[in-house]
């Protein structure tokens, strides 16, 4: 009973209170904002239309704690506010908790959540997915990741391109170029007038082969960050920095928070393809462009 009447209130601030909606559409599947991109000096330099990502998978990939804090902190340079009342903005603590209670209504089931990035490869490159399905199939009895079947080298630069930079699957939730990448949220991508790096939110992955190991780089993109832990050579964790392989709200139904399962947004020959992308983003081997990882893409055109 009291579950429901947060839900409903929850509701009411996503649709007409804070607004949530505008931006991230109706049941939280996605949308955009006009923002006002400046520079590091405050000067204008465009006004876009910002993609804002799909909510209904969000608490796949963050604890309550983290959206809880994105709620409360906002995220500067991005059209996302502070709503919360220790980060400046309008809302109660009871709010904030009651717009987290309506974002779990949301929630896509799990088989959901796994058909939305595969339908979506195989509308790109149809080769591709039957690959990825049959290595995916060579793992289902394999537990260690380190020792799971991958894909070619070939493939795993071509699945990662596509889920790295495609701002269409699921409005973005799934693309790392949304946050590591200056643009790419407004379709500006790569550009190379450096006056909007304001607009990448997370550090430039060029070069986190040096300062990473294999394992290292995939630990972190499967599990996310915990706030405080050091990661890579000079890295300390923040609650940020989201777990795309494992649901971090897994086995916590003692907590009375909804238990979907342990598996995440992303599968295991998903995330290597993910990692080998991103430790060749410095080199020839990948696209940069605002056209990487869509089917106008040079990886793509030719119909390989």
């Amino acid at each position: 009973m009291y579950q429901e009447l947060f839900i409903e209130r929850g509701f009411e601030l996503y649709e007409t209170g804070a607004q949530c909606v505008a931006c991230h559409g109706g049941d939280g599947t996605g949308g955009s904002a006009t923002f006002i991109v400046n520079d590091q000096n405050g000067q204008f330099v465009d006004q876009v239309s910002w993609i804002a990502p799909a909510l209904n998978d969000v608490l796949y990939r963050y604890s309550e704690d983290g959206v809880r804090y994105v709620l409360n902190y906002g995220r500067p340079g991005t059209p996302m506010a502070a709503w919360g009342a220790p980060g400046g903005g309008p809302l109660t603590t009871q709010q904030i908790d009651n717009i987290i209670d309506y974002l779990w209504s949301v929630q896509v089931s799990p088989e959901q959540l796994r058909s939305t990035a595969d339908d979506f490869i195989k509308q790109i490159d149809e080769g591709l997915y039957e690959r990825m399905m049959k290595v995916r199939e060579s793992n289902e009895k394999i537990e260690d990741p380190m020792r799971a079947n991958r894909l070619s080298n070939a493939d795993e630069l071509a699945l990662g391109e596509i889920i790295f930079n495609n701002q269409g699957l699921a409005s973005g939730a799934y693309s790392c170029a949304r946050c590591h990448v200056p643009g790419a949220p407004f379709g500006q991508a790569y550009e190379s007038f450096g006056r909007i790096k304001m607009s990448a939110f997370g550090p430039d992955l060029a070069g986190v082969e040096n300062e990473s190991t294999q394992q290292q780089h995939f630990d972190l993109v499967n599990n996310g960050m915990t706030p405080g832990i050091g990661y890579f050579s000079r890295k300390q964790g923040n609650p940020q920095m989201p777990a795309f392989g494992t649901n971090p709200n897994a086995g916590k139904s003692d907590e009375g928070i909804p238990d979907m399962g342990p598996g995440g947004m992303l599968s295991v020959e998903q995330l290597w393809a993910v990692v080998q992308y991103e430790r060749n983003l410095d080199n020839d081997s990948t696209v940069k462009s605002a056209v990487a990882g869509t089917k106008e893409s040079p990886t793509f055109a030719s119909g390989n």
